[in-house]
Protein backbone atom coordinates (compact mmCIF):
# COMPACT_ATOMS: atom_id res chain seq x y z
CA UNK A 1 0.00 0.00 0.00
CA UNK A 2 1.32 3.42 -1.00
CA UNK A 3 0.59 6.60 0.95
CA UNK A 4 0.08 10.01 -0.67
CA UNK A 5 2.73 12.64 -0.23
CA UNK A 6 2.24 14.40 3.09
CA UNK A 7 0.11 17.52 3.03
CA UNK A 8 -0.96 18.51 6.55
CA UNK A 9 -3.52 20.89 5.10
CA UNK A 10 -5.51 17.83 4.04
CA UNK A 11 -5.46 16.53 7.61
CA UNK A 12 -5.81 19.77 9.57
CA UNK A 13 -8.78 21.22 7.72
CA UNK A 14 -12.24 22.55 8.45
CA UNK A 15 -13.65 19.06 8.83
CA UNK A 16 -10.95 17.96 11.28
CA UNK A 17 -11.27 21.21 13.22
CA UNK A 18 -15.00 20.60 13.54
CA UNK A 19 -14.32 17.06 14.82
CA UNK A 20 -11.74 18.28 17.35
CA UNK A 21 -14.07 21.02 18.58
CA UNK A 22 -16.97 18.57 18.95
CA UNK A 23 -14.85 16.13 20.99
CA UNK A 24 -13.42 18.86 23.23
CA UNK A 25 -16.85 20.38 23.85
CA UNK A 26 -18.47 17.01 24.57
CA UNK A 27 -15.77 15.98 27.04
CA UNK A 28 -15.91 19.39 28.75
CA UNK A 29 -19.69 19.24 29.11
CA UNK A 30 -19.40 15.67 30.33
CA UNK A 31 -17.15 16.73 33.21
CA UNK A 32 -19.80 19.23 34.32
CA UNK A 33 -22.42 16.53 34.87
CA UNK A 34 -23.13 16.31 38.59
CA UNK A 35 -25.91 14.57 40.43
CA UNK A 36 -27.09 13.72 43.90
CA UNK A 37 -25.94 10.26 44.95
CA UNK A 38 -26.03 8.39 48.26
CA UNK A 39 -22.28 8.68 48.80
CA UNK A 40 -22.31 12.44 48.28
CA UNK A 41 -25.22 12.68 50.73
CA UNK A 42 -23.32 10.62 53.31
CA UNK A 43 -20.17 12.73 52.87
CA UNK A 44 -22.06 16.02 53.21
CA UNK A 45 -23.74 14.83 56.40
CA UNK A 46 -20.38 13.99 57.96
CA UNK A 47 -18.90 17.32 56.82
CA UNK A 48 -21.83 19.20 58.34
CA UNK A 49 -21.57 17.32 61.65
CA UNK A 50 -17.87 18.19 61.83
CA UNK A 51 -18.66 21.89 61.21
CA UNK A 52 -21.28 21.88 63.95
CA UNK A 53 -18.84 20.20 66.33
CA UNK A 54 -16.38 23.03 65.69
CA UNK A 55 -19.03 25.65 66.50
CA UNK A 56 -19.79 23.84 69.75
CA UNK A 57 -16.09 23.61 70.61
CA UNK A 58 -15.60 27.34 69.99
CA UNK A 59 -18.54 28.16 72.27
CA UNK A 60 -17.15 25.96 75.06
CA UNK A 61 -13.68 27.49 74.74
CA UNK A 62 -15.11 31.04 74.75
CA UNK A 63 -17.24 30.36 77.84
CA UNK A 64 -14.19 29.02 79.65
CA UNK A 65 -12.22 32.13 78.68
CA UNK A 66 -14.97 34.47 79.91
CA UNK A 67 -15.28 32.57 83.21
CA UNK A 68 -11.51 32.46 83.68
CA UNK A 69 -11.37 28.67 83.85
CA UNK A 70 -9.18 26.17 81.95
CA UNK A 71 -10.22 25.13 78.48
CA UNK A 72 -12.51 22.03 78.53
CA UNK A 73 -10.63 18.77 78.04
CA UNK A 74 -13.42 16.85 76.33
CA UNK A 75 -13.99 18.95 73.23
CA UNK A 76 -16.06 17.60 70.30
CA UNK A 77 -14.29 15.61 67.60
CA UNK A 78 -12.66 18.01 65.13
CA UNK A 79 -10.91 15.58 62.76
CA UNK A 80 -12.66 13.52 60.08
CA UNK A 81 -10.72 11.10 57.88
CA UNK A 82 -12.22 10.56 54.41
CA UNK A 83 -10.66 7.44 52.87
CA UNK A 84 -11.34 5.95 49.42
CA UNK A 85 -9.50 4.50 46.41
CA UNK A 86 -8.14 6.91 43.83
CA UNK A 87 -10.86 7.78 41.32
CA UNK A 88 -13.76 7.27 43.73
CA UNK A 89 -14.92 10.88 43.64
CA UNK A 90 -13.59 12.13 47.00
CA UNK A 91 -12.25 15.39 45.60
CA UNK A 92 -15.34 15.97 43.49
CA UNK A 93 -17.60 15.50 46.52
CA UNK A 94 -15.44 17.91 48.52
CA UNK A 95 -15.46 20.54 45.76
CA UNK A 96 -19.23 20.20 45.30
CA UNK A 97 -19.75 20.78 49.02
CA UNK A 98 -17.34 23.73 49.15
CA UNK A 99 -19.02 25.40 46.15
CA UNK A 100 -22.41 25.11 47.84
CA UNK A 101 -21.22 26.42 51.22
CA UNK A 102 -19.36 29.36 49.70
CA UNK A 103 -22.31 30.20 47.45
CA UNK A 104 -24.53 30.44 50.52
CA UNK A 105 -21.89 32.37 52.50
CA UNK A 106 -21.16 34.67 49.57
CA UNK A 107 -24.69 35.99 49.70
CA UNK A 108 -23.95 37.12 53.27
CA UNK A 109 -20.36 38.34 52.95
CA UNK A 110 -17.71 37.79 50.30
CA UNK A 111 -15.00 38.19 52.95
CA UNK A 112 -16.08 35.02 54.77
CA UNK A 113 -14.40 31.75 53.78
CA UNK A 114 -16.18 29.01 55.72
CA UNK A 115 -14.45 26.13 53.98
CA UNK A 116 -10.87 25.87 52.79
CA UNK A 117 -9.32 23.41 50.33
CA UNK A 118 -5.63 22.54 50.61
CA UNK A 119 -3.91 19.91 48.47
CA UNK A 120 -0.79 18.51 50.09
CA UNK A 121 2.33 18.15 47.98
CA UNK A 122 4.50 15.03 48.34
CA UNK A 123 6.61 14.96 51.53
CA UNK A 124 4.91 18.06 52.97
CA UNK A 125 6.59 19.59 56.03
CA UNK A 126 5.12 21.90 58.69
CA UNK A 127 6.13 25.09 56.89
CA UNK A 128 4.69 23.74 53.62
CA UNK A 129 1.35 23.14 55.34
CA UNK A 130 1.21 26.62 56.88
CA UNK A 131 2.16 28.25 53.56
CA UNK A 132 -0.49 26.22 51.69
CA UNK A 133 -3.19 27.28 54.17
CA UNK A 134 -2.15 30.94 53.94
CA UNK A 135 -2.09 30.78 50.13
CA UNK A 136 -5.62 29.36 50.14
CA UNK A 137 -6.65 32.23 52.42
CA UNK A 138 -5.25 34.78 49.95
CA UNK A 139 -2.23 35.92 51.95
CA UNK A 140 0.05 37.69 49.41
CA UNK A 141 3.07 37.00 51.66
CA UNK A 142 2.22 33.35 52.37
CA UNK A 143 5.79 32.07 52.20
CA UNK A 144 7.47 34.90 54.10
CA UNK A 145 8.49 34.31 57.72
CA UNK A 146 9.60 31.51 60.01
CA UNK A 147 7.27 28.77 61.28
CA UNK A 148 6.19 30.76 64.36
CA UNK A 149 5.36 33.84 62.29
CA UNK A 150 3.46 31.75 59.76
CA UNK A 151 1.58 30.00 62.59
CA UNK A 152 0.47 33.28 64.15
CA UNK A 153 -0.47 34.83 60.81
CA UNK A 154 -2.48 31.74 59.84
CA UNK A 155 -4.56 31.98 63.02
CA UNK A 156 -5.20 35.68 62.37
CA UNK A 157 -6.36 34.95 58.82
CA UNK A 158 -8.56 32.03 59.91
CA UNK A 159 -10.22 34.22 62.57
CA UNK A 160 -10.68 37.09 60.13
CA UNK A 161 -12.13 34.89 57.37
CA UNK A 162 -14.19 32.85 59.87
CA UNK A 163 -12.89 29.55 58.51
CA UNK A 164 -14.65 26.51 59.98
CA UNK A 165 -13.61 23.49 57.94
CA UNK A 166 -10.22 22.86 56.29
CA UNK A 167 -10.13 20.05 53.74
CA UNK A 168 -6.68 18.49 53.44
CA UNK A 169 -6.61 16.54 50.17
CA UNK A 170 -3.92 14.02 49.18
CA UNK A 171 -3.46 13.45 52.91
CA UNK A 172 -1.33 10.35 52.19
CA UNK A 173 1.42 12.71 51.02
CA UNK A 174 2.35 13.06 54.69
CA UNK A 175 4.04 9.69 54.28
CA UNK A 176 7.65 10.11 53.18
CA UNK A 177 7.83 9.07 49.53
CA UNK A 178 11.03 7.07 50.08
CA UNK A 179 10.78 5.57 53.55
CA UNK A 180 7.02 5.59 54.07
CA UNK A 181 7.61 7.15 57.51
CA UNK A 182 4.82 9.59 58.50
CA UNK A 183 5.65 13.25 59.05
CA UNK A 184 4.26 13.37 62.58
CA UNK A 185 5.21 17.01 63.09
CA UNK A 186 2.65 18.02 60.43
CA UNK A 187 -0.03 15.90 62.09
CA UNK A 188 0.82 17.50 65.43
CA UNK A 189 0.36 20.92 63.81
CA UNK A 190 -3.13 19.95 62.66
CA UNK A 191 -3.93 18.64 66.14
CA UNK A 192 -2.71 21.94 67.59
CA UNK A 193 -5.03 23.91 65.31
CA UNK A 194 -8.04 21.77 66.20
CA UNK A 195 -7.16 21.75 69.92
CA UNK A 196 -7.42 25.54 69.95
CA UNK A 197 -10.84 25.36 68.28
CA UNK A 198 -9.36 27.38 65.41
CA UNK A 199 -10.70 25.04 62.71
CA UNK A 200 -11.79 21.46 62.09
CA UNK A 201 -10.16 19.20 59.51
CA UNK A 202 -11.34 16.72 56.90
CA UNK A 203 -8.34 14.58 55.95
CA UNK A 204 -8.90 13.05 52.51
CA UNK A 205 -6.67 10.36 51.05
CA UNK A 206 -6.28 6.83 49.71
CA UNK A 207 -6.08 3.66 51.79
CA UNK A 208 -2.50 4.13 52.99
CA UNK A 209 -3.72 7.26 54.82
CA UNK A 210 -5.12 4.89 57.46
CA UNK A 211 -1.65 4.47 58.96
CA UNK A 212 -1.55 8.22 59.55
CA UNK A 213 -4.87 8.55 61.36
CA UNK A 214 -3.95 5.66 63.70
CA UNK A 215 -0.47 6.94 64.49
CA UNK A 216 -1.16 7.66 68.17
CA UNK A 217 -3.90 7.37 70.78
CA UNK A 218 -4.44 11.12 70.92
CA UNK A 219 -5.16 11.33 67.21
CA UNK A 220 -7.51 8.34 67.38
CA UNK A 221 -9.42 10.00 70.23
CA UNK A 222 -9.95 13.12 68.09
CA UNK A 223 -12.11 11.17 65.62
CA UNK A 224 -15.52 9.52 65.43
CA UNK A 225 -14.18 7.01 62.89
CA UNK A 226 -13.27 7.48 59.22
CA UNK A 227 -15.68 7.97 56.37
CA UNK A 228 -14.89 5.09 54.00
CA UNK A 229 -15.87 4.95 50.33
CA UNK A 230 -15.13 1.37 49.34
CA UNK A 231 -15.41 0.05 45.77
CA UNK A 232 -18.97 -0.95 44.83
CA UNK A 233 -19.79 -4.66 44.89
CA UNK A 234 -22.86 -5.15 42.69
CA UNK A 235 -23.61 -8.49 44.34
CA UNK A 236 -24.77 -6.35 47.28
CA UNK A 237 -28.18 -4.71 46.67
CA UNK A 238 -27.23 -1.29 48.09
CA UNK A 239 -24.01 -1.14 46.08
CA UNK A 240 -25.79 -2.31 42.92
CA UNK A 241 -28.36 0.46 43.38
CA UNK A 242 -25.60 3.10 43.58
CA UNK A 243 -23.67 1.63 40.63
CA UNK A 244 -26.68 1.42 38.31
CA UNK A 245 -27.96 4.79 39.50
CA UNK A 246 -24.58 6.28 38.62
CA UNK A 247 -24.81 4.91 35.07
CA UNK A 248 -28.42 5.99 34.62
CA UNK A 249 -27.62 9.50 35.85
CA UNK A 250 -24.65 9.83 33.47
CA UNK A 251 -26.83 8.68 30.55
CA UNK A 252 -29.56 11.19 31.42
CA UNK A 253 -27.03 13.95 32.07
CA UNK A 254 -25.43 13.46 28.65
CA UNK A 255 -28.79 13.73 26.91
CA UNK A 256 -29.77 16.84 28.92
CA UNK A 257 -26.52 18.58 27.98
CA UNK A 258 -26.81 17.64 24.32
CA UNK A 259 -23.72 15.42 24.43
CA UNK A 260 -25.86 12.58 23.11
CA UNK A 261 -29.23 12.64 21.33
CA UNK A 262 -30.61 9.35 22.62
CA UNK A 263 -30.00 6.95 25.47
CA UNK A 264 -26.74 5.02 25.41
CA UNK A 265 -28.45 2.11 27.22
CA UNK A 266 -25.87 1.84 29.97
CA UNK A 267 -28.36 -0.23 31.99
CA UNK A 268 -28.24 -2.98 29.39
CA UNK A 269 -26.91 -5.95 31.36
CA UNK A 270 -24.07 -6.65 28.95
CA UNK A 271 -22.89 -3.01 29.03
CA UNK A 272 -23.06 -2.41 32.76
CA UNK A 273 -21.48 -5.75 33.56
CA UNK A 274 -18.56 -5.08 31.20
CA UNK A 275 -18.08 -1.62 32.75
CA UNK A 276 -18.11 -3.24 36.17
CA UNK A 277 -15.59 -5.91 35.17
CA UNK A 278 -13.27 -3.31 33.60
CA UNK A 279 -13.14 -1.26 36.80
CA UNK A 280 -12.90 -3.90 39.53
CA UNK A 281 -10.45 -3.01 42.28
CA UNK A 282 -9.27 -4.95 45.33
CA UNK A 283 -9.10 -2.64 48.32
CA UNK A 284 -7.80 -3.32 51.79
CA UNK A 285 -8.23 -0.94 54.70
CA UNK A 286 -6.99 -2.04 58.12
CA UNK A 287 -8.50 -5.54 58.53
CA UNK A 288 -11.26 -4.94 55.98
CA UNK A 289 -11.15 -6.26 52.43
CA UNK A 290 -13.31 -4.97 49.58
CA UNK A 291 -13.67 -5.93 45.93
CA UNK A 292 -15.77 -3.93 43.50
CA UNK A 293 -15.96 -1.14 40.95
CA UNK A 294 -14.39 2.29 41.33
CA UNK A 295 -17.09 4.50 39.78
CA UNK A 296 -14.63 7.24 38.88
CA UNK A 297 -12.98 4.75 36.52
CA UNK A 298 -16.38 3.94 35.00
CA UNK A 299 -16.96 7.65 34.38
CA UNK A 300 -13.50 7.97 32.81
CA UNK A 301 -14.12 5.14 30.33
CA UNK A 302 -17.40 6.75 29.24
CA UNK A 303 -15.67 10.13 28.89
CA UNK A 304 -12.95 8.62 26.68
CA UNK A 305 -15.64 6.83 24.65
CA UNK A 306 -17.00 10.23 23.56
CA UNK A 307 -13.93 10.59 21.34
CA UNK A 308 -14.77 7.36 19.54
CA UNK A 309 -18.43 8.32 19.29
CA UNK A 310 -17.50 11.51 17.41
CA UNK A 311 -14.91 9.65 15.33
CA UNK A 312 -17.65 7.26 14.23
CA UNK A 313 -20.05 10.11 13.41
CA UNK A 314 -17.32 11.97 11.49
CA UNK A 315 -16.93 8.93 9.24
CA UNK A 316 -20.69 8.49 8.80
CA UNK A 317 -23.07 11.30 9.77
CA UNK A 318 -25.96 8.82 9.81
CA UNK A 319 -24.46 7.10 12.88
CA UNK A 320 -26.47 7.61 16.11
CA UNK A 321 -25.19 10.24 18.51
CA UNK A 322 -24.88 7.95 21.50
CA UNK A 323 -22.13 5.95 23.17
CA UNK A 324 -22.17 2.44 21.73
CA UNK A 325 -20.69 -0.79 23.01
CA UNK A 326 -17.97 -0.49 20.35
CA UNK A 327 -17.10 3.04 21.55
CA UNK A 328 -16.79 1.68 25.10
CA UNK A 329 -14.64 -1.21 23.90
CA UNK A 330 -12.21 1.17 22.19
CA UNK A 331 -12.15 3.47 25.22
CA UNK A 332 -11.43 0.54 27.55
CA UNK A 333 -8.49 -0.48 25.35
CA UNK A 334 -7.19 3.08 25.03
CA UNK A 335 -7.40 4.02 28.72
CA UNK A 336 -8.14 1.17 31.14
CA UNK A 337 -6.08 -1.63 29.54
CA UNK A 338 -3.21 0.58 28.34
CA UNK A 339 -2.81 2.19 31.77
CA UNK A 340 -3.24 -1.08 33.70
CA UNK A 341 -6.54 -0.11 35.30
CA UNK A 342 -7.66 -3.56 34.16
CA UNK A 343 -5.79 -6.52 32.73
CA UNK A 344 -8.30 -7.41 30.04
CA UNK A 345 -11.08 -5.81 28.03
CA UNK A 346 -14.44 -7.42 28.90
CA UNK A 347 -16.14 -5.59 26.00
CA UNK A 348 -13.78 -7.24 23.54
CA UNK A 349 -14.36 -10.67 25.10
CA UNK A 350 -18.11 -10.10 25.06
CA UNK A 351 -18.01 -9.21 21.35
CA UNK A 352 -16.68 -12.70 20.64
Amino acid sequence: MLFDELDLAEIVNVKSASFASAVAKAQHEYKLINFKNPRLVEAVRRFEVTREQLKLARNLIEKARINGIPKPRNLPQLLLAYIAPSGSGKTRNIQTYIQHVEKVRGSVSEDIVSTLYVELKPSTKVKDLLVSVLESLGDPFADIGDIQQLWERMHLFIDKKKVELIFIDEFHNLLDSDSGVPRKSVLDTMKGISNRGTAAFVLSGVEKSMSLIKIDKELISRQDGPLLMAPLDISKPDDAKIFLGHLASIDLGMMKRGITDVSSNFLDKNIYYCLYEATISHWKVANLNFTGSVVGDVSKIIGVALYYMHERIAENSAEPKKVTTRDLMKATDAWAVTLDVCGRNPFRESAH
